[in-house]
């Protein structure tokens, strides 16, 4: 079954909070607006940078950025990257095969939304909130 860690769900905020922003944000303010350790989120970076997710840039306006676009971030890959064992449903499915098969299926729906799904979803209901 699908498992995800803090490691996952910050890397995925860290995500969220570059999009939402027009310009390179700063591990610490990254830190700062998620409420948590700026070591801690320099390993999930350092892996977000590793597979391609963001980039750095160096200098007073620098920070990290998205390198691909909202719509090429999918849930699932992002999470297989920064989860050591990720996987959405145990391979031995047993005498339920049926109901496993198609709760894979529900899953991997779910986990094949976008980066740009996600900063949709969240502006459409913070209109209501006006």
């Amino acid at each position: 079954m699908a498992v995800v860690s803090t490691k996952g769900a910050y890397g995925f905020e860290m995500l969220y909070l570059l999009a939402i922003h027009a310009k390179p944000l700063t591990l610490g303010t990254i830190a700062h607006e998620m409420d948590v350790s700026e070591s801690y989120l320099e390993h999930i970076a350092a892996a977000l940078k590793r597979a391609g997710y963001i980039k750095s840039q160096r200098g007073a306006q620098g920070g990290y950025a998205l390198a691909w676009e909202m719509d090429d971030i999918i849930i699932y890959e992002v999470l297989s990257i920064l989860e050591s064992d990720f996987h959405l449903i145990s391979k031995n499915m047993g005498a339920l095969n049926f109901f496993w098969s198609t709760a894979e299926d529900k899953f991997r729906s779910l986990f094949s939304m976008t980066l740009s799904d996600i900063v949709a979803s969240h502006s459409n209901q913070s209109m209501y909130y006006i």
